[in-house]
């Protein structure tokens, strides 16, 4: 799933329930960067700024997200549901996430890596119509 680049995992599954959801490779970085440089910062003000943006980066992907849930159920090749995870590293902000559930005895690893190329192909073109909001909110 991280190997495609696009996604992030929200948990490591110990009841074969997998949470996920799309954040383009960039945007991950810059999230990524955030959060760490939010942990050093002591000034209130620039506190409260840089949650600000965390957290419009996020509703961005949470959009983002209901719709690749909902293309991806349209697509009928694959299924995924869609929940909100409020205890992330992100938290207060409530986080719009795929679940998979990953018990199905059908399922081999060749057949995880035809689904989540689906999956990726579904999301790049919904990230296109994307990403000129996503540019405004890490700017």
């Amino acid at each position: 799933m991280e190997e495609s680049g696009n996604f992030e995992i929200l948990n490591y599954p110990e009841l074969f329930i997998l949470n996920y959801r799309l954040v383009p490779q960039h945007i991950m970085e810059k999230l990524n960067e955030w959060v760490e440089r939010k942990k050093t910062l002591s000034n209130r003000d620039d506190i409260k700024n840089l949650t600000k943006k965390i957290r419009k980066i996020n509703s961005v992907l949470n959009n983002l997200n209901v719709l690749l849930q909902k293309s991806i159920r349209q697509d009928d090749t694959t299924f995924v549901s869609r929940t909100t995870l409020e205890s992330t590293k992100y938290k207060p902000q409530r986080i719009v996430v795929l679940r998979a559930v990953l018990i199905n005895p059908l399922i081999n690893k060749d057949i995880l890596k035809k689904i989540v190329s689906t999956q990726n192909n579904i999301a790049l073109k919904l990230m296109d119509q994307f990403e000129p909001i996503l540019k405004e909110a890490i700017t």
